[in-house]
């Protein structure tokens, strides 16, 4: 747990506040390695502000909902999957009971819930430079389709079918389009790659360039997982060069073209 901690009990969502984006985020804040348990803090009122006193970071509840009831669950859909959008000036969090919630990223007000249907919860990519649009693969009718969401119209609509060629992914409840098991953020770069599977099929793909551009199978749960800068893959343990020709990708997962 590093000095920028974001913390959820079952009733709040607690997040990091950051005064001014531009500055050093980690001045006048812990730096060190040094062990510091965390401490019981009574709970803040809804909006509220208090001090950590292991690090010193402002941290504000943002939500909450009646203890007990079957919604007592809202919270950041994945710790690898971004709550805010490019600009912060939308959220998504999770609620049980609910679904997807669209908030304020800057005072945290409600904006309305979403009508999404992703493969699974945490399946919900925000576009890393447009602020108005986010991703998911959808479960709907088993169909393997990446979806696309703008804000702003309230709409979704298809980005990409994934049941011709090189793909060939099924219309089969068993094999749902995905981001595997442990799903990951796309690059954060122009071509917006993401990593996906459905059944054995694991394969990257570029949202901007409209193209597959790796592709194999391999048993294992998990989507391959594209670095920031959209270069390497990484999956199940190895770091491939997504730049280079498909040859180490087929190596690794023993790919099919």
């Amino acid at each position: 747990m590093g000095p920028l901690r974001s913390s959820i009990c079952t009733i709040c969502v607690i997040f990091p506040i950051i005064a001014n984006a531009g500055a050093d985020v980690c001045e006048g804040l812990v730096q060190d390695k040094v062990m510091r348990p965390p401490q019981s803090i009574p709970k803040p009122s809804k909006r509220a502000t208090y001090t950590d006193p292991a690090f010193g970071t402002t941290i504000r509840r943002v939500t909450a909902v009646p203890v007990g009831s079957e919604n007592s669950v809202i919270k950041p859909m994945y710790a690898t999957v971004q709550a805010w959008n490019a600009d912060e000036s939308l959220m998504i969090l999770w609620q049980r009971g609910r679904g997807h919630l669209l908030l304020d990223g800057k005072n945290y007000n409600f904006i309305r819930q979403l009508n999404i249907s992703p493969t699974d919860l945490e399946q919900v990519l925000w576009d890393p430079i447009d602020p108005d649009i986010f991703y998911y693969p959808t479960n709907y009718n088993a169909v393997p389709n990446l979806m696309a969401h703008r804000v702003s119209t309230d709409t979704s609509f298809l980005v990409k079918n994934f049941q011709g060629a090189p793909t060939n992914c099924p219309v089969d409840w068993g094999k749902l389009l995905g981001l595997g098991s442990d799903p990951q953020y796309m690059s954060y770069e122009a071509r917006k790659i993401l990593g996906l599977q459905c059944g054995n099929t694991k394969f990257t793909y570029s949202i901007s360039q409209r193209q597959i551009l790796a592709i194999g199978d391999s048993p294992s749960v998990n989507a391959p997982i594209p670095s920031p800068s959209g270069s390497l893959i990484y999956f199940d343990g190895y770091v491939l060069d997504a730049a280079a020709e498909l040859a180490r990708f087929h190596r690794q997962i023993g790919a099919r073209v």
